[in-house]
Formats: structure tokens, C-alpha cells, sequence
């Protein structure tokens, strides 16, 4: 497990300028500016995140990313899921997170930081098959495993990467979409199924969510995309 630094670099802007700068991306937790440091955030969070029993007995399962903003005055913005689960599980992670704002210490940093933090949802059996975290981009994942008896059936991921691959050989994109849909929400650092939905999106003519896909390849999982490819989608 990364070791969580506990310093963060002092730019030598003069804060009035962070307002009109752009978050800097860092990877680590910034223990001197919470309450109680790291050990505290994520016990808070182990403390207190549930895992619902609509989206347990729904077998729904899969990694979160949370990203949020922290500012030189220790308020938070631009909080968002760029990769959501569900409505129940999204709305739990959300509460949480909402309870640690006053937490969080002011700085003398001339730049606000952006924090991308992923949250796994698994139950017990059913193994965390997914790319391998870098954690040069994320900060230390938090991870929920329900226990006991589920009324729904979790299909293994080989089962929904062949059904992905077996309707996009049908050109069935809504069917397919429904499989890249998934396999994202069990793996969302895995370049592949990005891609695979992109593609889709374009075979259905969807040009604003084509873009969406190449942003998070290119900027939450900074793998480098075809500026022409940027160009014709997001514009």
C-alpha cells in the first residue's frame, strides 16, 4: 500500500492568484491540512460509509472516483463523481464526504490541489478484477466489502467482456453500450473499455459522450489521445 506523504511542495505564487490558476493534480494525500491528518480522514470514512442494502441486493459493485478541489483557504469545490455507481451509492459517498468540509486547513499554497479519490464497492466472493491503481494519479483508495447473502447474481467480468465484444460483432450498440457501461464502473483505470465506449458512441452518432470518453483517457487517466481525435469530438 502507498506510503502517504505528509508535505506538500509551497509554491511561491502570491495567493491571490490561485483563483484564476488551475488545480494542481497531486497524488498524495495532504495530511497537514486536515484535522487529525490522513489517519483521521480515512477513519472517518471507514466509521461511517455504508454500503446500501438496495445496491447490495442489487449486486452492484464496482470503484468509485470521487474528485474534489481543495483550496489555498481550506473550502472544497468542484466535488464531483467522474465515475458514478449508482444513485444509492453515489448519494452515501456524497453524504459522507460532505461531512468532513470544516475539516480541512487553510494554506499558505499559492495553487489549489485536485484530488481524485477511488472508493471500491465489492461483496464477499466476489474479487476486485481490475487495472492496476497508479498511484502517481490517485490518492490512497478506500475499499467496502459487504458480507452475507445477496439476492442478485454477480456475473463474472469475462462473462461481460464477451458479451460486450459479441454484441459489438452484431453492431447492437445500446446492448453493448450496457456491458462498456459495467465494465467501467468495475474497472474505470482501464484505458480499454474507455476506448471500447467511445467507439460505440460514435457507431450511435453521440459525439458529445465520444468526447467525454477521450477527456477521462486523457486527463483523469493521462493517457495521451489524438489531438485530431480531441479536435473533431470536443469541440
Amino acid at each position: 500500500m502507498k506510503i502517504l506523504r505528509f508535505t506538500l511542495l509551497l509554491l511561491c505564487t502570491p495567493l491571490l492568484l490561485y483563483a484564476q490558476s488551475q488545480p494542481l493534480r497531486v497524488p498524495d494525500f495532504p495530511a497537514d491540512r486536515y484535522v487529525g491528518g490522513d489517519t483521521a480522514f480515512y477513519r472517518f470514512f471507514a466509521q461511517n460509509l455504508r454500503y446500501p442494502a438496495s445496491a447490495r441486493h442489487a449486486g452492484i459493485i464496482g470503484t468509485a472516483i470521487l474528485g474534489f478541489t481543495l483550496l489555498p483557504n481550506g473550502e472544497l469545490t468542484d466535488i464531483e463523481l467522474v465515475n458514478p455507481l449508482s444513485k444509492d451509492l453515489d448519494n452515501e459517498i456524497k453524504r459522507v464526504f460532505s461531512e468532513t468540509a470544516g475539516n480541512w486547513f487553510p494554506s499558505s499554497q499559492a495553487l489549489p490541489v485536485r484530488m481524485y479519490l477511488p472508493i471500491a464497492y465489492t461483496l464477499d466472493g466476489v474479487p476486485l478484477i481490475r487495472a492496476e491503481i497508479n498511484d502517481k494519479l490517485f490518492i490512497e483508495e478506500i475499499i467496502m466489502k459487504a458480507f452475507g447473502r445477496v439476492q442478485a447474481t454477480v456475473k463474472p467480468s469475462a462473462k461481460l467482456i464477451d458479451k460486450l465484444y459479441k454484441f459489438i460483432e452484431k453492431e447492437k450498440h445500446r446492448k453493448a453500450l450496457h456491458f462498456a457501461d459495467e465494465l467501467i464502473r468495475r474497472d474505470p483505470f482501464n484505458k480499454q473499455w474507455f476506448l471500447m465506449r467511445s467507439t460505440i458512441h460514435k457507431e450511435m452518432g453521440d459525439a458529445e459522450a465520444v468526447c467525454s470518453d477521450l477527456k477521462k483517457i486523457q486527463d483523469l487517466l493521462q493517457y495521451p489521445v489524438s489531438d485530431k481525435l480531441v479536435r473533431e469530438y470536443c469541440q
